[in-house]
């Protein structure tokens, strides 16, 4: 059972967030063997414990796996509509699409109806750092860019969604009609538009990816003139279609407002934009977006942008689930770090350059015998490669 607090009250979220990272070792014991207990009797699991769920059994018998290892098993779901049953005991009630930003590849990741519980307390436990260190948050508005795509189904009557629209489809009743529309020209443009007629009012500015963040520069950068004109006659542009759009910017551009447009002209007909989002938004405080891995190298891009606003990188998650959280969110987007957190899945940690066994014609074996560590036996300065094993099975041992 995940504990339960109210993320404002920063004093409990820290004490909650000090117990579980101090008692990690703990607490992954504890995670392990609720996933064993559970999925023992899976398909996956028996082929390799029998039946058992023993915790040293795991660690010697379930190989390492890469996403083609486990690919056929996830089809066998999706396209056949063969039971869950062969991955976890939970009921999968759809799959993720990956952004493809860590490994380069999209892939589908099962998800179960219980990872909505697990990942809305690790939503809490970050709301608790931002109001300790992002003071002011509730002081204006965040204006945070999502964009989402229509559902796929697959063949064997699973829905495949992106992480992001699974969050917003399932909580429909969270989030403004604006982000719900699937054409995502028409919903970028209406969420600049009303973030534009508001800019007095926005604290912060943010979208999940650095990437996605510059899209949204060069989108404004196109399309700034033709907002700027909206708010001069208190018109939408024709194109904006979509009901929920309309709906949306209709609440906030009600009348006309050529002061507005004369603000946002002067500063965007500049020569250069460097600071563009400090001018647009003059009370922004900070920039989110995440900038680590694949994503640092638009950090100085953002840098120039934002008239070297603070730019917090919140989280390191993934498809298959919520990993850390950074704890120092104003540091340099150079220095960067995520801490674990040991309640959202079991980890295995491969130390990186001095495991190879040159007689073994399978490496992930000859790691799996001799140099996985646990979470809490890492080690400081040491690299390592991620093995991640799911709260609700499903994933076991995958190396992200």
């Amino acid at each position: 059972m995940l504990p339960t607090f109210d993320p404002r009250d920063t004093e409990a979220g820290s004490r909650i967030l000090e117990d579980i990272t101090s008692n990690a070792g703990h607490i992954q014991e504890q995670v392990l063997e609720e996933i064993l207990t559970k999925n023992a009797s899976t398909d996956y699991l028996k082929g390799f414990l029998s039946g058992y769920s023993d915790k040293e059994l795991f660690k010697n018998k379930v190989p390492v796996v890469d996403y083609e290892d486990i690919k056929i098993y996830i089809d066998r779901i999706a396209l056949d509509g063969e039971p869950s049953q062969i991955l976890t005991n939970d009921s999968i009630t759809e799959l993720l699409i990956s952004s493809g930003t860590s490994g380069g590849k999209q892939k589908w990741i099962p998800k179960t109806a219980e990872e909505g519980e697990r990942r809305a307390f690790f939503s809490c436990l970050l709301a608790t750092v931002l109001n300790r260190y992002l003071h002011g948050l509730n002081d204006g508005k965040a204006l945070f860019f999502v964009l989402i795509s229509p559902d796929i189904h697959t063949p064997g009557g699973l829905v495949l969604r992106t992480t992001t629209a699974s969050e917003i489809k399932n909580r429909k009743d969270r989030y403004p009609q604006v982000i719900l529309c699937e054409d995502t020209n028409q919903s970028l443009y209406s969420q600049l538009l009303c973030g534009l007629v508001q800019r007095d009012a926005i604290a912060s500015i943010g979208t999940f990816f650095a990437s996605g963040l510059l899209r949204i520069i060069k989108f404004f950068e196109e399309h700034w003139q033709e907002m700027s004109s909206n708010i001069r006659t208190g018109q939408m542009s024709d194109w904006i279609t979509d009901p929920k759009c309309k709906r949306a910017v209709s609440l906030i551009l009600s009348k006309q407002m050529p002061d507005l447009a004369d603000s946002i002209d002067l500063v965007c007909q500049e020569k250069s934009w460097e600071g563009i989002i400090k001018k647009i938004w003059p009370r922004t405080k900070y920039v989110q977006a995440i900038i680590t891995g694949s994503m640092a190298q638009y950090i100085p891009a953002l840098e120039f942008y934002t008239g070297r606003l603070p730019i917090v990188s919140t989280v390191y998650v993934s498809s298959e689930a919520c990993f850390g959280i950074n704890l120092k969110p104003l540091c340099s987007p150079y220095d960067v770090s995520y801490t674990f957190i040991p309640n959202m899945a079991y980890y295995e940690f491969i130390p990186i350059g001095n495991h190879q066994d040159p007689n073994c014609t399978n490496s992930k074996d000859a790691r799996l015998k001799d140099h996985i560590v646990d979470l809490a036996n890492v080690k400081i300065g040491q690299h390592y490669e991620l093995l991640v094993t799911t709260c609700t099975g499903k994933i076991y041992r995958l190396l992200t």
